[in-house]
């Protein structure tokens, strides 16, 4: 070890010491700094609003890819997508206005719209007191929310952002939605200081997103399944018409002919063939066509429902000491070092 890292530790040693004795002469710093963070903690514990949680988790099994069955399904009018449901696409649904309101202007088991229930157990009309819309005051929804009304929609709106929070702050909502990646699966939390309330949104959140990926989303694929079935139903009845024609005809011209029965007795085989060979292409097609919605739906599996009693959240008076112990300890370090050091200079 030369002269120069000698001096170094030397110097080290004793700007620690130095730091030491200033630690231990300030030590009455201490105790203003901790009773700032005490009184600050404490009062968040013996104000804080317990919640309960209701979550669900689920998966998304039950598609494929489009593969040589999306162009014959082309021919007939049925759009195939390729893949699997996007879960980015699953979260943006869920936290959207549309799904929100379905959600929201459903019922509690006591028969009131989820809505006014958060409305009246967040305490919405000491926050609209400064609203320059009078028309909040004691505002509740009707059975369903009328867009042409400007009262409802800022209502609407404000329940809303309590709900799913904003694009930026998620933080303090009732609601989240998250997929885990490693896992596939997803995970519906809801967080209210109602327990009834955290049950039917936690499951009523959940059979919208089903409704609308299993259901809605599919309509116009249901719709030319069915337009397919009506004709080979249709065609189905057309041949066991024929069918019975020609056997009737078969019957009463026994031990006669002629060409005018001949040509008749044609006739009817020729349609009879026609129509049979086309009911084989419909009935292809529509095997086809059912398959394949069958196929595309996605189908959800809930793993975890929420079901009541639930737990509720609880503030540790422990978790409290500790936290203002150990921000007390580190903004003391920082504030007596920090002013040393500046005096030092």
């Amino acid at each position: 070890m030369n002269n120069n890292e000698e001096i170094t530790t030397k110097e080290l040693v004793l700007l620690f010491r130095k730091c030491l004795l200033e630690l231990v002469s300030k030590w009455y710093l201490f105790i203003p700094i901790a009773l700032f963070f005490s009184a600050f903690l404490f009062y968040q514990h013996f104000n804080y609003e317990a919640t309960f949680n209701a979550q669900s988790k689920f998966i998304i099994e039950g598609q494929s890819g489009g593969g040589s069955l999306a162009g014959i399904l082309g021919q007939i009018g049925i759009q195939r997508n390729s893949g699997k449901t996007n879960p980015y696409k699953v979260l943006e649904v869920t936290r959207s206005s549309v799904l929100a309101e379905r959600v929201l202007f459903s019922k509690m088991p006591d028969g009131i719209i989820i809505a006014n229930q958060i409305i009246a157990d967040y305490d919405f009309y000491e926050k609209w007191k400064e609203s320059t819309n009078k028309n909040l005051l004691g505002f509740v929804f009707k059975d369903s929310l009328n867009i042409n009304d400007h009262t409802d929609m800022i209502a609407f709106k404000a329940v809303i952002s309590l709900l799913w929070g904003s694009e930026s702050n998620r933080e303090n909502a009732i609601c989240s939605i998250n997929f885990r990646e490693e896992s596939g699966i997803f995970v519906l939390d809801v967080n209210s200081i109602n327990e009834d309330l955290s049950l039917e949104l936690g499951n009523n959140i959940y059979r919208n997103i089903v409704h609308f990926f299993e259901e809605e989303i599919f309509e116009n694929h249901v719709e030319s399944v069915n337009v397919l079935y009506n004709k080979m139903m249709k065609m189905d009845g057309e041949i066991e018409e024929l069918t019975y024609r020609l056997s009737k005809f078969d019957d009463s011209s026994r031990n006669l002919s002629s060409s005018l029965e001949d040509s008749k007795k044609y006739n009817l085989q020729k349609d009879l063939q026609v129509k049979t060979a086309a009911f084989a292409e419909i009935v292809k097609m529509y095997e086809l066509a059912d398959y394949n919605l069958k196929d595309l739906k996605p189908m959800f599996m809930n793993i975890k429902s929420p079901m009541g009693p639930l737990s509720k959240t609880k503030s540790s008076l422990l978790i409290v000491l500790a936290k203002s112990a150990i921000f007390s300890f580190f903004l003391w370090i920082i504030w007596v070092l920090g002013v040393f050091r500046y005096r030092e200079i």
